[in-house]
């Protein structure tokens, strides 16, 4: 499962649960575009269920990634898993954005560290 949304604080939240698939690419990267039609901060919750990707969803996660790094502000990645925190620190290089790891039990944390993102960072 992979969906997103627009909060009315302007985050993009995004949620990634299960393993994804490149099915999953289909619907999700439209609707992302559509949103993030300026760079905005992004919530990625990765739901208990987490297991990460087919390999053909990671290959179409890295071009995601890369064709749309310059749409993201800051992204705040909440899981319960040091796997996902170790991907979230390897990953940190390809984005313009800072990216930062949270706890689940930090998820307010990590919210409020989107929304105190320095005035550059703002969308």
């Amino acid at each position: 499962m992979l969906t997103i949304e627009q909060r009315p604080d302007g985050i993009l939240h995004i949620v990634a649960d299960g393993q994804l698939t490149t099915e999953e690419y289909v619907d999700f990267v439209p609707r992302f575009e559509r949103l993030a039609d300026q760079p905005r901060p992004v919530l990625i919750e990765l739901g208990p269920g987490f297991t990460g990707w087919t390999l053909g969803a990671l290959w179409r996660d890295l071009q995601f990634d890369v064709e749309h790094r310059k749409q993201f502000g800051r992204i705040a990645i909440v899981g319960d898993k040091e796997w996902e925190k170790w991907g979230t620190e390897a990953s940190a290089p390809l984005f313009p954005a800072e990216m930062r790891f949270f706890e689940k039990a930090g998820a307010s944390d990590a919210e409020a560290w989107l929304h105190n993102a320095p005035r550059e960072e703002r969308p």
